[in-house]
């Protein structure tokens, strides 16, 4: 492994009592605080915590670069996604307050991302991770359609707020992953009809819900931006999956992260702060996308959340995949965990 590539147990370390508290929690009213979009590129849609604990993104003691850009807490380098999510924060807090710092702190994340958006097998406008991800099975230098969305809604805000076209342009730069199945070096599982953004780029791949919804985000509000006929097309496909899809993360009790699962069928259920990430973005897709299915959905993942006897069965089941989590670790690519769509593909299950 390269002297530049830290493994991610360093680039992000684990903390384990932040793990027992999000896997056996003691408040189960976490909710995810959101906003529904407006006519223009106004607050993102989801608030994140700025704090500390399990459900805080410790953001106000990470350190930062030179130039104001967040760093990860544990060897410094570049996350991606927490560089867009804390910039999308920064502006919001600046939408709201008009707070000067909040502005300059969230210029400095755009800027970051119009200065560092690279070429990978000759797709231009990535944003590639400079670690590897041992759970999907990936190395150093992978994409991911959550940090190109999340980019690309980040620098859409920055043009309006700057008037600058240099952030539109690194935001339809930032799209260009977009175009490429993971095949040809993108970030777009294709199967049939089904049409997936992928967090981690990567076959087998993992579906994971929240990445697929915020890079749609992206989508939708680049072409709000600048319309271009395939960016259109695309979202359109990707909605019509989520739509055709989503009862595959329904556990009548819960919802699931992803369709990744062991050989033997185990598939573990969200922890609670993802569960809370998917109510509140199903009801931020159903005001994007005109469909109800979304919100009547996040309906019934709220229920959930707020019955006792699925409460229940979330502990049985995070209990059940102790083992595979942490000792066998066959949910893991690489360690045996398939694609859900690929099991029901080799059975013929549409």
């Amino acid at each position: 492994m390269p002297k530049d590539a830290p493994a991610l147990e360093r680039v992000l370390p684990r903390d384990y009592l932040r793990s027992l508290a999000l896997a056996f929690p003691l408040d189960w009213t976490v909710e995810r605080p959101y906003r529904m979009p407006a006519a223009d590129a106004g607050p993102y849609y989801i608030e994140w915590r700025p704090g500390g604990g399990p459900y805080g993104e410790e953001w106000e003691r990470a350190p930062k670069d030179s130039s104001g850009v967040i760093l990860t807490p544990g060897v410094q380098v570049y996350h991606p996604v927490r560089i867009a999510q804390y910039g999308l924060h920064s502006h919001a807090r600046f939408c709201e307050t008009g707070d000067a710092d909040a502005r300059r702190a969230f210029l400095a994340q755009a800027d970051w991302f119009v200065a560092h958006a690279g070429t990978r097998a000759g797709i231009d406008g990535c944003y590639a991770y400079e670690f590897p991800n041992p759970r999907y099975g990936v190395a150093s230098g992978w994409l991911s359609a959550m940090a190109q969305g999340e980019a690309i809604s980040l620098l859409v805000r920055a043009a309006t707020v700057a008037g600058s076209d240099a952030y539109l342009h690194a935001a339809t730069r930032a799209a260009q992953p977009f175009s490429h199945s993971i095949e040809n070096g993108g970030v777009v599982y294709r199967s049939g009809r089904d049409v997936f953004l992928e967090e981690v780029a990567a076959l087998p791949a993992s579906h994971i819900l929240n990445g697929h919804m915020f890079a749609l985000w992206g989508l939708l509000e680049l072409q709000r931006a600048n319309p271009q006929p395939w960016v259109e097309e695309l979202a359109f496909d990707a909605t019509q999956t989520l739509r055709r899809r989503l009862a595959l993360y329904d556990a009548g009790y819960w919802s699931y992260y992803s369709l990744l699962g062991t050989r033997s069928g185990f598939r573990n259920v969200a922890v609670l702060k993802y569960h809370a990430f998917h109510i509140a973005q199903l009801r931020v897709t159903a005001a994007l996308t005109g469909d109800g299915y979304f919100a009547a959905t996040a309906d019934a993942w709220q229920a959930y959340a707020k019955s006792p006897v699925c409460r229940a069965r979330v502990l049985a089941n995070t209990l059940a995949g102790l083992g595979p989590r942490f000792f066998t670790k066959s949910d893991r690519v690489g360690r045996g965990a398939i694609d859900l769509l690929d099991r029901l593909a080799a059975h013929k299950v549409q």
